[in-house]
């Protein structure tokens, strides 16, 4: 499993239930040549080869448009190569998974610029399981965040756990709209965590699941900023 939606760079390798190989790198951006460099060298540190891969796992967003691009394209052109299937991950999720969710459920908060962040909240499954999202990855203010937050938990009656940068940026305003124990803040994981997201990825080959190479795209959620100044896409 590969994410590069984000500047920290996460692969995983695992075999069954068992992680072979963990990677989580803060870079620049990088050049799919320089990403799949990466990919060849976690996998020589498990002795392992790219013939022994069954299955490839992508996150496609959202996240940064440039990196979103090059790990796409990096893990469709693994998968056609070698005739492996390829499936598809919210990125919010290999944060979520980063985190021990203890009591509570889990709010990812990624930020997004602009004032904006994008956000979504999982609810714990067992352990074999991946988390289970509750809302949909969203683009919004940190204060619509905050309303839509307080109603889950409202709901759930359960802790809110608040995780990513987006959430240690706006820290104050959420905290104040949730209300004093409503809420705890995590502090910034290393980056997302993928075993558990690979190891999916195998139960989903296992299944006899078709992947999904060719309908793999960025999730974007908004307009590429040169997009939105030449006016593509605007009514």
């Amino acid at each position: 499993a590969l994410d590069t939606a984000t500047p920290v760079e996460s692969m995983a390798l695992v075999q069954g239930q068992l992680a072979l190989a963990d990677q989580r790198v803060r870079r620049p951006r990088r050049r799919g040549t320089a990403l799949g460099m990466a990919l060849h060298e976690l996998l020589l540190s498990a002795d392992r080869l790219p013939a022994h891969l069954a299955a490839i796992a992508v996150g496609v967003g959202p996240g940064a448009f440039t990196g979103l691009r090059v790990g796409i394209a990096t893990a469709q052109g693994m998968a056609r190569a070698l005739g492996i299937p390829l499936y598809t991950f919210d990125s919010t999720l290999g944060l979520a998974c980063a985190v021990d969710f203890g009591d509570a459920d889990v709010a990812v908060v990624i930020d997004a610029r602009r004032d904006e962040i994008y956000s979504a909240i999982y609810a714990p499954r067992g352990e074999d399981a991946l988390p289970a999202r509750c809302r949909p990855t969203t683009i919004e203010s940190p204060a619509r965040f905050a309303l839509a937050a307080r109603a889950h938990r409202e709901q759930r009656g359960r802790p809110l756990l608040v995780v990513g940068d987006g959430a240690l940026l706006h820290a104050e305003s959420i905290g104040a709209a949730l209300g004093e124990g409503a809420v705890r803040f995590h502090a910034q994981p290393a980056g997302p965590a993928l075993a558990a997201i690979a190891a999916d990825a195998g139960r989903r080959f296992r299944s006899g699941e078709p992947g999904a190479i060719q309908s793999a795209q960025p999730v974007y959620l908004r307009d590429h900023d040169a997009s939105r100044a030449r006016g593509v896409g605007q009514p």
